[in-house]
């Protein structure tokens, strides 16, 4: 694969994860948002820069059609839902425990069946990318 389109299609992918998530979650924030807010930028930021180091691996093999492709990326990123919940459960720690069980086994199913379908889509539009782009 073109190193010129690899990286292109690796700022496409960066750009639209990091501004469409803001944009997503401004939408649900009061106006104006909390100074809260920026730690969900911060995670947005993080969560994209893992993303990054993920593209290195998943561009190549995606060119190729490598087999399994689509599962294992869709275990990545259920499992970095997963990651997500545990993080904020972790840090939010004595809120977590207050909550009660059912409450954060919610939270861990909703965070992992969001990074489930945003796996989709990441697996859909890189497709895409890769057939519009050539």
């Amino acid at each position: 694969m073109d190193k010129g389109l690899y990286k292109k299609i690796m700022y496409i992918n960066e750009f639209s994860f990091f501004f469409g998530w803001t944009i997503i979650f401004l939408l649900g924030a009061d106006k104006p948002p909390p100074i809260g807010f920026l730690w969900l930028v911060l995670l947005t930021g993080f969560l994209d820069g893992i993303q990054f180091l993920y593209l290195k691996i998943f561009l190549p093999k995606l060119f190729c059609s490598a087999n399994k492709l689509f599962i294992k990326n869709l275990m990545f990123f259920s499992f970095g839902g997963l990651a997500v919940g545990l993080l904020v459960m972790i840090i939010n720690f004595e809120q977590s425990l207050t909550l009660g069980l059912l409450n954060n086994s919610i939270l861990l199913i909703v965070l992992t069946i969001v990074g489930l379908l945003y796996g989709i889509y990441f697996y859909w539009f890189n497709s895409i990318l890769i057939r519009w782009i050539k």
